[in-house]
Formats: structure tokens, C-alpha cells, sequence
């Protein structure tokens, strides 16, 4: 897994470089900025590495796996040019883990949380799409999406509350599910989450991180099929999360600013969907892969950034 990670990485970081503007910090920069502050420089890297899991697993926890569940298809029209509309509720549940500091220059533990999530979503085909050949449909169509949700922090793992989140997207169609071939399409989808504060683990010295928003921008590749009762669906996805804020290293004495901090993620996404008339059940499970590794390609220490996670969803849809 980890090896398929980072032979799709370079390709998706070069779709994401025209789906959103270049990330202006990463954990190195941050950690340059601290240390040249005057604060030590493991206290800079521990705050980095807060900065980037806080980041990072609230865009996934915001975001999901399939941002379209139910169907590879796309919606189409239902009679003539009468667009087909589509409303969803998505539950969800991210296991986000970060760094616990002790500040004597390694992490005393990692803390994991399971964060839930609600989504509400409207999709409309706005575009059928062409057809080059009689078994051959939906070639180029199009889907508009727009979600409002919410993410539930934890205040036990050092979170200040619930942060909302709203966002707009596009499905294209690659092919349209047909008797001789599965439905594919790819998505981009932008999120904008509300502000929110990280103060570490309960009981623990950590830094503080002030997020003025976390904007996650979405890719997913998605190939479905119906097998008799059932619809399958797997898919591709990377998720870019940025924030504008600051970090406060151990001991308070030094708050280092940053501007589009970026936490790059991959994740793989399969779900089982059973429809019943218009109505539709969606169960997903989907793996998040980690970080990149610490520098200098060391693995020590409690906390290992380059650790994939789980995200499981389930959506109701109705279809119109």
C-alpha cells in the first residue's frame, strides 16, 4: 500500500497544482520559521507535527471518501432535458491521531480519536453527456454538488468544539454505467471548515494551534457496477488541506504565524450500496495514507506521521 502511495503521489500533487493554488507552507517551512524566532528546535518540530496532523485530519474528517456515494454514474436527465436531482445525509467516522508533547524533545504518546462527522449534500446533472456509440452514454457529463456539515471535535483530545463546513463541486463522466460497462467518473469538490483551536491532550504540556479555517480541496477517481441487488463502488481520491493560523511551541514563549499550511493525503474508497425505488443505502470504508516521513527518514519516536487511518461513512440518498 505504502509503495502504491508513493508512485500515485507525484501524479495526483500534479492535478491538484491546477485544481488549487500551490501550497504556501509545509512542515519544514514552519519549522525554519519557529527556529529562526529564537525557539529550540525540537519544540519546533513537535509544533510542526501538530500543525500538520490537526490539519490534515480535519480536511478528511470534513471531506469522506466517495463525495458522490450511491453511484460511478452520473445523474443525467430523468425525461428529456428534466435534470435528475439527488439529496443525501452522510454520517462519519475518522480516526485522527496526533502527537501528545511532553516537551523533553520526543513525543510521551499519540493520542487517536474517532471524530463524527454529518454531511448534507444536493447534486443536479446539469449536462447528459454524449453518446459516440448505442451502448456507450454519458461521455463528458456533468454533476454540480453542494454540502453543508459539520465535524464533531472532541474537547477531550484537546479540540475547542464543533467546526462547520460548507462546499461546492463537479462530477465529470467518463462513461456511464451501462449492460457492458461499469460507470466512471472523477470529482473535484473545495470545502471551507470554520476556525478551531488544538491545545493537545487533556492533562498533557502540548502547543496550541489557532486555525482561521481549514480549506480542503478534493480529487476522486470512482469505478461502480450493479451486481444484482447491489451497487459496488472503489475509488481513488487525494485530499489537499490548508489553513492560515499559528502555532505556539512548548512552554508559550513563541507563537510562529503560517499561511496556507498544506497536509497532502491519499486515500482508497470502497462501499456497497443497496437501492430500494428512489432511495438508497451507502456503506463505505476508506484508508488514509499518512504523512510524509520525518526527516531524514528516521521513524523514531511515538509518533509516526507517515501512519495511514480509517474513515467508514454511512449515507442515506434520495434520488429524484
Amino acid at each position: 500500500m505504502d509503495r502504491l502511495t508513493r508512485r500515485l503521489r507525484p501524479a495526483a500533487v500534479a492535478l491538484l497544482a491546477l485544481a488549487a493554488p500551490l501550497a504556501g507552507q509545509d512542515r519544514t517551512d514552519l519549522v525554519e520559521r519557529c527556529a529562526a524566532s529564537g525557539a529550540g528546535a525540537i519544540a519546533c518540530r513537535d509544533a510542526a507535527f501538530g500543525v500538520e496532523a490537526v490539519i490534515g485530519g480535519v480536511g478528511s474528517t470534513l471531506s469522506g471518501g466517495n463525495e458522490f456515494p450511491g453511484s460511478a454514474s452520473t445523474l443525467g436527465f430523468r425525461f428529456g432535458t428534466t435534470p435528475r436531482v439527488a439529496a443525501s445525509l452522510r454520517l462519519g467516522l475518522a480516526d485522527v491521531s496526533v502527537p501528545a508533547i511532553d516537551g523533553t524533545g520526543a513525543e510521551s504518546s499519540e493520542t487517536s480519536s474517532w471524530i463524527p462527522s454529518l454531511q448534507g449534500a444536493v447534486a443536479v446533472g446539469v449536462f447528459d453527456g454524449f453518446r459516440p456509440r448505442p451502448t456507450v452514454g454519458g461521455v463528458l457529463a456533468v454533476d454540480l454538488m453542494a454540502t453543508a456539515g459539520v465535524a464533531f471535535l472532541p474537547s477531550g483530545g484537546g479540540y475547542d468544539g464543533a467546526v462547520p463546513a460548507f462546499g461546492y463541486g463537479v462530477r465529470l463522466g467518463l462513461v456511464r454505467e451501462s449492460f457492458s460497462l461499469p460507470g466512471v467518473t472523477a470529482s473535484l469538490v473545495r470545502r471551507h471548515g470554520g476556525s478551531l483551536r488544538w491545545d493537545g491532550v487533556e492533562g498533557l504540556a502540548a502547543e496550541a494551534v489557532e486555525l482561521d479555517g481549514v480549506t480542503t480541496t478534493s480529487l476522486r477517481a470512482t469505478v461502480g457496477r450493479e451486481l444484482m441487488a447491489l451497487g459496488i463502488q472503489a475509488g481513488l481520491g487525494w485530499d489537499r488541506a490548508t489553513a492560515d493560523g499559528s502555532a505556539r511551541a512548548i512552554g508559550g514563549a513563541t507563537e510562529v504565524a503560517f499561511d496556507g499550511f498544506s497536509a497532502d493525503r491519499v486515500l482508497f474508497f470502497g462501499g456497497v450500496t443497496a437501492t430500494w425505488l428512489v432511495t438508497q443505502f451507502h456503506g463505505e470504508l476508506a484508508y488514509l495514507s499518512g504523512y510524509e516521513a520525518r526527516e531524514g527518514g528516521a521513524s523514531g519516536g511515538v509518533y509516526d506521521p507517515t501512519a495511514g487511518s480509517l474513515l467508514a461513512t454511512l449515507t442515506f440518498r434520495l434520488l429524484l
